[in-house]
């Protein structure tokens, strides 16, 4: 399998003109796993994190000398596992030299997009994710019988299921919805969907003061419409922040292991940019001392 270089085709065309500084602050922005759920500094690749298991439980006493009840709290610690996210982007030095503008400024908050798409769709979807992921919030939600059956009220949806999350005893925090979503719901029902100006990058929207988080970055609309979670329990470990190393000698190979580029030969510069980042539902027991999944979803319309 060959490795893509960007060349002169390839470069060619504007940058906009303010780049990320931050990186990870440009990957937490675009990811709705990341700017909605809890993030958790790691400190080794197999962190824990206690979530409580059993909460204390009061009773009546049956006379003036009855015993009073002995109950605990428990916590269990729970895995969050940091996965390693990297990629390499390769430009000719010719390339680079005859570039009118910093080729590497334009590419490094693509390179964030990139990681903040594939964290989303690992943690939300499931989709290519590392086994310690688990099935992703989707799945778990499906799983556990929190769906809702899309209607023709888009915002009546996004409500019930806002109460499938309550009903497990927590709150729902906030819901992320498919591209267009706004769209369809405030031309059903205008009225009911408030703009908030003050935070419009993160929650453009509010329903029955819930935030809603439009536009993400990546969805899988064959799998759902909407995603609603009590979202302090969606847990996003970060091991290491993201890093860019910049080389100029050295050989890239292919998944069959043949030399695909020899960078001091081909007079080309890598670019090899690295974040490890691990993911964890908690499903901490609530008031019941049920340890419901705090997810619940609207589901994909049908298709024929």
């Amino acid at each position: 399998m060959a490795v893509d270089i960007i060349d002169r085709l390839g470069a060619a065309g504007d940058v906009p003109g303010q780049i990320a500084e931050q990186i990870v602050g440009a990957v937490e922005t675009e990811s709705v796993a990341m700017t909605l759920g809890r993030r958790v500094p790691t400190s080794t690749k197999d962190s824990k994190i206690p979530v409580l298991t059993a909460v204390p439980e009061a009773n009546w006493l049956s006379s003036d000398t009855g015993r009073k009840p002995v109950t605990s709290a428990t916590w269990e610690n729970q895995s969050i596992i940091a996965e390693e996210l990297a990629t390499i982007v390769v430009i000719p030095d010719a390339v680079l030299e005859d570039s009118e503008w910093d080729l590497w400024a334009a590419v490094r908050p693509l390179v964030a997009r990139s990681f903040a798409r594939r964290i989303d769709r690992a943690v939300l979807f499931g989709e290519a994710a590392p086994a310690s992921f688990g099935t992703g919030l989707v799945a778990r939600a499906v799983a556990a019988g929190h769906v809702v059956a899309p209607t023709t009220d888009a915002a009546v949806d996004l409500l019930a299921a806002a109460e499938e999350v309550a009903l497990t005893e927590h709150i729902a925090t906030g819901a992320v919805v498919r591209p267009g979503w706004q769209f369809t719901a405030a031309r059903q029902r205008t009225h009911d969907l408030v703009a908030n100006p003050l935070d419009g990058a993160l929650y453009p929207l509010t329903l029955a003061g819930m935030g809603i988080r439009t536009n993400p970055v990546f969805w899988d609309p064959s799998k759902a419409t909407a995603i609603i979670a009590a979202w302090e329990n969606v847990l996003v470990g970060v091991r290491k922040d993201i890093t860019f190393e910049m080389f100029n000698t050295g050989v890239l190979q292919d998944e069959d292991g043949a030399i695909a580029v020899n960078l001091l030969q081909q007079d080309s510069t890598a670019m090899r940019c690295v974040m490890r980042v691990g993911h964890h539902l908690a499903t901490p027991v609530n008031g019941s001392g049920e340890a419901g999944v705090p997810v619940a979803v609207v589901d994909a319309p049908d298709t024929p």
